[in-house]
């Protein structure tokens, strides 16, 4: 998630920064119109990609996401990961057990 702060539709490229963190999003394999706006909270799914040193997010969904509670999603991605992070124990500690 980040807050919209730059755009360069010429380039298919817009900017958000979220803590003090920014990133380049390219938003060519957006199949609709999202109307970005400036200040406005969007949330990206796409892949990682370097481009002549620059990385950038290949942004394939687009989301508004005005008035989240950006703290709650937090905690819950944090529980999220936990979560994943012991299932994949187990499933490594059931296939150790097997072999």
């Amino acid at each position: 998630c980040g807050s919209l702060t730059t755009t360069d539709f010429a380039k298919g490229r817009i900017g958000i920064e979220h803590e003090g963190n920014s990133l380049q999003i390219d938003t060519d394999l957006l199949s609709h119109d999202v109307g970005f706006k400036r200040g406005s909270l969007y949330m990206f799914i796409g892949e990682i990609v370097v481009q002549q040193g620059c990385v950038l997010l290949r942004a394939r969904i687009a989301r508004n996401v005005d008035g989240m509670d950006l703290d709650l999603f937090a905690t819950a991605l944090k529980l999220r990961r936990k979560f994943e992070d012991r299932l994949a124990k187990s499933v490594h500690e059931d296939a150790v057990m097997v072999d």
